[in-house]
């Protein structure tokens, strides 16, 4: 429970969102015409809505059932030594996809553009290249770790918990997997719309 200036600051904080978004709405509905306010029910567009907004729900409880239903199996069936091997190979995993994530994220404007355009066979081109180039690129990064991933692990850890080495070589080829199908996914994503 919030007390004192704890609370001050929360509230100040509240207030101070509440007034930005309060101007943004005053901006937009002055200087574009197709911003205004209208209130109705479209029981059509809540039921659009509200199946897209269950699909997404549903894939992030999905998701969150995935990493930590794995967690709790690797604690009850081999330890909290396991489930810190795990831990740490995620991290490992987590700093090589940003690297990677960082790559497509220079890419996607191009393909939306595309997309945007209907220069389909150009955004196919673009989705297709990416993914390679992106899975040789993650290859060139991961595959000199995957070799030497037990000296890199005794440079930054000290101790190396049991079960690390196998954990991070197989985090990073679910990595290097994902990797080459993410533009992939999403384009089929978006040409079954």
């Amino acid at each position: 429970r919030l007390v004192g200036s704890e609370m001050c600051i929360r509230d100040r904080y509240l207030i101070v969102q509440i007034f930005i978004r309060f101007l943004y709405g005053c901006y937009c509905s002055s200087h574009f015409s197709e911003s205004k306010i209208l209130f109705g029910w479209s029981p059509q567009l809540v039921k659009e809505i509200s199946i897209y907004a269950g699909w997404t729900v549903n894939g992030n409880l999905a998701v969150v059932g995935y990493t930590q239903g794995i967690n709790i199996l690797l604690n009850l069936f081999f330890g909290p030594v396991a489930n810190a091997a795990r831990g740490i190979a995620v991290q490992v995993q987590a700093a090589v996809m940003t690297f990677m994530q960082n790559m497509q994220m220079a890419v996607r404007p191009q393909i939306i553009k595309s997309y945007a355009t209907f220069d389909l066979s150009y955004m196919h081109t673009l989705v297709v290249a990416s993914s390679k180039y992106g899975f040789f690129l993650m290859l060139v990064l991961t595959f000199p770790i995957m070799l030497c991933v037990d000296p890199i692990l005794k440079i930054w850890l000290g101790v190396v918990p049991g079960y690390t080495v196998g954990f991070v070589r197989i985090m990073l080829m679910i990595g290097l997997l994902a990797v080459s199908y993410t533009h992939l996914r999403a384009h089929e994503t978006r040409s079954n719309l």
